[in-house]
């Protein structure tokens, strides 16, 4: 589907929105009608590959290499801790693969800003495959 922003995923789910402020990484995801509070802790837990992230600098970003995402609506405390309070988001990564594959993608815009990401995967040996992306920003 092309997604590499929260917005674009969280459009396509019925009974989540999202609110993308001025500040950079200031952002409100409402699930079910629970919305966050303004530089408070999140509503909802942020899994990506099994890890939680609990700084919302975390989720309004582009992501490489998206293969998965679930998006878990009520209470999940029980599983993902008190900020789980509205529901979870859980992102999952492409894994590697005995496939070569290469990707390249770059962005130019005003005031000298730019951004590079590539990925690179395949195999390393026999039974033994790898991946590796870089994200570049300035």
């Amino acid at each position: 589907m092309g997604i590499s922003r929260a917005e674009d995923f969280i459009s396509q789910t019925p009974g989540v929105s999202f609110v993308n402020t001025v500040e950079t990484g200031d952002s409100s995801v409402s699930i079910r009608g629970i919305n966050g509070a303004r530089d408070a802790e999140t509503n909802f837990a942020l899994i990506i590959d099994g890890i939680l992230y609990i700084n919302t600098y975390a989720f309004n970003r582009e992501y490489a290499d998206l293969e998965q995402i679930e998006i878990l609506k009520g209470p999940q405390g029980a599983l993902y801790g008190r900020s789980a309070a509205a529901g979870a988001v859980i992102m999952s990564t492409k894994k590697p693969s005995q496939e070569f594959e290469a990707t390249v993608r770059a962005g130019f815009a005003e005031d000298n800003t730019y951004t590079g990401l590539a990925t690179v995967a395949g195999p390393l040996g026999e039974n033994v495959a790898g991946r590796l992306t870089a994200e570049l920003t300035e």
